[in-house]
């Protein structure tokens, strides 16, 4: 009793002194540097097809996709395109179904235009006279007339017009089709009846047909139903076929599934879009686009109000671009899509560079937000920035576009919005170029029910190149998000990635994220940010150059917040290092409202193999919990002087005990640092007398250390009595068991905030001066949100 009274009287004494120093010592700038790296949770995706995929068009078409063509089956009839690849300047279509068949050279009468059936991997014809069947697989498709009965005897002859403009030739296995990119290969047909006889069917060019025939000799004795069946197939010269790029994804939190999209470039002029649901259990792999139209920049977001996802994509028909849009849902194990849906509308000008945004939480909205950038006119280099909305069941929402800005002088491109609403608005960055100060970040944010909540308003404004904006996804219950964006000082110079934090409209900070690593690669040139939240993190991905092997390598920073300062978790970490050059990353979270962090991001890149042949790369990388934490205010002359000389080791002064009492915070295995939203972190105390009391306290600021009784007082600023503990075996804790969390004990509100906390205690034994107490070291930490 008598020393928790001696305990309340000193610490007056505390009090007063701190209040005297805090205003004469300067705060310490708060350091992120110290972050530790940890390696992320690395899950690799292998993007082997195993399966021929298919495709419902807007037109009634069906298309197939597999690894070395692409057909559709329509009204018209069957029509193989061979994929020669992106160095192919064009799509070489070949047309499949017969426009004559005779018997004894009479014509045979049959359905020309019917519609096709598919059932599984088969494709057919019915056309009354004969069944024109097509069995798909992955490398080629074989071709099957089958015949019930036929109305005499006499020789069979089909015919399929050459409607192509690849060069025919007759070679010693069948026919080929070629061109300087590729062949197609049709081989000799054989014939075969119901008891497996098989019968040659000599295969041929004739007046510009296709013509295969069963003589009437091998009709006389066959024993129908007879199928006549050539294989058709893709030969091609380009080794480096799958020219994979442009990758996105996003997640679909009521079934734990990621959708994963990217572009495949059938040729010069076709690219087609795929994508991939993946979860735990395996993956499912769609096509959303196969057709002859160039589908670009697909971007993909997730609306938990109606579990389903909604693709975009720049199409290309001739004369036109415009943004289309599918929907992706997954339904008893299946990804479902629909129909392909027009959302740019009937404005004039080219519409390119789409970006979408959905919303994670199941109570929110119930519309897409989608961007583009559109060509002003005819007037060159000029642009301007739309955006509609877009319904659950895919309706785009209002008679037109709505647009961010109206180019007068200047232009406006590569627009992005937020993964994410945070309920209210989604945050679209662009760049803006007027002229006089080219290329700067410029954002706006759009209302969830549609009409702009704020003009766009400008980010940076400099006269460097602020180029390559990307908005992130909100804090939870928060309008603070992130922009990331690349920064240089010229046209050609070396880039850096910055972050500018903001909090609706108003810009809190810009920082440059690569001084703020202190990598030892500031030198390096940085492009081509990625950025999301989870709800607690921000994740920035990016590539850098690496002059050791001249190429760029994908890194990823975990940043979390403390008040407005950014604390990084992780920095620079290599997300994979595989020997080639890495571009284009993206960045998604796994948002759940109903956790208070998910801690996945999917970050997705390409790679290149050559000019013509870039492959993907997507990795889950775990942000790690809580902010960062670190000591300071030793008593071994780093910083103040303790009053009886420094202490050896990195602890506070020493004392009656042998070097020094420490402080520290404890912390689970799994955590980097205290989170203003949990109650799990302490404050340990060793190394002071056994069974005296220890008074732990905080303060806003730090100090070197001022003189106070026989050790040095770090803490400054506002400071808070958190409370009296006895320490029986020189040890003490708070919190102890019955206390409040630590958090709420130093009032962390929920944007998180440095604190920093030191512990005073009894040491009455003449050690040092005539005071009987000291401190022990400082300690720093940044709760993050």
């Amino acid at each position: 009793m008598h020393s928790t009274r001696n305990t309340i009287l000193l610490l007056t004494s505390v009090w007063l002194a701190a209040l005297t120093v805090a205003a004469s010592i300067p705060a310490r700038a708060q350091s992120a540097q110290d972050a530790t790296p940890a390696a992320p949770r690395l899950a690799r995706m292998s993007f082997a097809r195993d399966r021929v995929l298919y495709d419902e068009s807007d037109d009634a078409r069906t298309w197939a996709v597999g690894t070395r063509y692409k057909a559709s089956f329509g009204s018209e009839g069957a029509v193989f395109i061979p994929a020669f690849g992106s160095q192919a300047p064009r799509n070489y279509p070949h047309a499949l179904s017969p426009d004559r068949v005779t018997v004894d050279g009479e014509a045979l009468a049959f359905e020309s235009r019917t519609s096709a059936a598919r059932d599984e991997n088969r494709v057919s014809f019915e056309r009354g006279a004969f069944v024109e069947r097509y069995d798909l697989a992955l490398e080629s498709l074989e071709q099957s007339f089958v015949f019930e009965s036929l109305p005499r005897a006499g020789e069979l002859v089909i015919r399929i017009p050459i409607a192509s403009e690849l060069a025919a030739s007759e070679g010693e296995h069948g026919l080929e089709f070629a061109n300087d990119f590729g062949t197609l290969t049709y081989s000799r047909a054989i014939a075969i009846d119901a008891l497996g006889r098989r019968f040659t069917a000599p295969t041929r060019l004739v007046d510009g047909s296709i013509e295969i025939a069963v003589s009437a000799a091998d009709i006389a004795v066959a024993t129908f139903p007879l199928i006549v069946d050539p294989v058709v197939g893709t030969l091609y010269a380009n080794l480096a076929l799958d020219d994979t790029r442009n990758t996105d994804s996003a997640y679909d939190v009521a079934h734990d599934l990621w959708l994963l999209t990217w572009t495949n470039a059938f040729s010069a002029t076709d690219t087609d879009v795929f994508a991939r649901g993946w979860q735990v259990g395996g993956v499912i792999d769609i096509v959303l686009d196969s057709t002859q139209d160039s589908w670009n920049v697909p971007r993909c977001a997730y609306l938990a109000a109606s579990s389903g996802f909604l693709v975009v994509a720049s199409v290309t028909f001739p004369g036109a671009q415009l943004i289309r849009g599918k929907r992706v849902l997954l339904f008893s194990g299946v990804l479902l899509q629909g129909v392909a849906f027009d959302i740019s509308g009937g404005d004039i000008g080219a519409k390119t560079n789409p970006d979408v945004g959905g919303d994670s939480d199941p109570n929110g909205s119930t519309n897409f937000c989608v961007v583009w950038e559109r060509a002003e006119g005819t007037q060159h280099g000029m642009a301007s920035i739309a955006t509609r909305l877009v319904s659950s069941n895919a309706i785009p929402q209002g008679s037109n576009a709505t647009y961010l800005t109206i180019i007068t002088a200047g232009s406006a491109n590569s627009p992005t919005v937020s993964k994410s609403s945070n309920g209210s608005n989604w945050l679209v960055t662009f760049i803006y170029d007027a002229g006089i100060n080219p290329d700067n970040v410029w954002a706006a944010r759009v209302g969830v029910s549609g009409g702009v909540l704020s003009s766009a308003f400008p980010v940076t404004s400099s006269f460097n190149l602020s180029t390559q904006p990307v908005a992130s996804s909100f804090l939870n219950n928060s309008s603070r998000a992130m922009i990331a964006y690349r920064r240089r000082a010229t046209q050609t110079g070396q880039g850096d990635i910055w972050v500018a934090l903001l909090d609706g409209s108003t810009v809190l900070s810009n920082t440059n994220l690569t001084a703020l690593e202190n990598s030892g690669f500031q030198a390096q040139n940085q492009i081509d940010p990625g950025i999301d939240c989870d709800g607690q993190h921000f994740v920035v991905a990016y590539s850098e150059f690496d002059p050791t092997f001249s190429l760029y390598n994908v890194h990823a920073t975990d940043i979390a917040l403390s008040g407005n300062a950014l604390v990084l978790v992780q920095k620079h970490v290599p997300v994979r290092l595989r020997g080639l050059s890495e571009f284009r990353t993206q960045v998604a979270a796994a948002r759940d409202v109903g956790t208070a962090n998910s801690r996945d991001f999917c970050i997705s890149w390409d790679f290149r193999e050559n000019d013509q042949d870039y492959d993907l790369d997507f990795e889950l990388f775990e942000a790690r919990a809580g902010g960062s934490n670190s000591t300071y205010c030793f008593g071994n002359g780093t910083g103040g002087t303790c009053p009886c000389g420094s202490t050896s080791t990195a602890t506070g002064c020493g004392n009656s005990s042998g070097q020094g009492a420490t402080l520290q915070v404890s912390l689970p295995l799994s955590w980097s640092g205290p989170s203003s939203l949990d109650g799990n972190a302490s404050l340990l105390a060793n190394g002071v007398p056994n069974g005296t009391m220890c008074l732990f306290f905080q303060g806003t600021t730090q100090s070197a250390g001022t003189p106070l009784g026989d050790g040095l007082l770090c803490v400054t600023g506002a400071i808070t009595r958190l409370g009296v503990k006895s320490a029986p075996s020189g040890s003490a804790v708070l919190p102890s068991a019955g206390d409040a969390g630590l958090h709420i004990l130093s009032g962390v509100p929920i944007d998180g905030g440095a604190r920093t906390y030191q512990v005073w205690y009894r040491d009455s034994v003449n050690f040092c001066t005539s005071a009987t107490f000291n401190l022990t070291n400082g300690l720093l930490l940044n709760w993050a949100r």
